[in-house]
């Protein structure tokens, strides 16, 4: 038994498609910085779509059922 089968189609870019954290963002930032094209589109979406601005800064995060304003006090990036 294989985990398709086991678990259906599973998507290993889904942290980046539904980022949780600002440390989520910010791996998907450094992955589309090296220049991965699938890391790049996410990337381009999420500002189109407002989960993050431009700078990195994480809007809003993924709850698990569906987008949530980030809040600064409960998210913050790393000094």
């Amino acid at each position: 038994m294989n985990l398709e089968s086991m678990f259906g189609d599973l998507d290993p870019l889904l942290w980046a498609k539904r980022p949780k954290s600002q440390c989520a963002l910010d791996l998907l930032m450094t992955g589309a910085k090296e220049g991965d094209s699938r890391l790049v589109e996410i990337l381009a979406g999420h500002v189109r779509d407002g989960v993050c601005n431009e700078s990195g800064k994480l809007l809003q995060r993924w709850d698990g059922q569906s987008w949530r304003r980030a809040d600064d006090i409960e998210y913050r990036r790393a000094a």
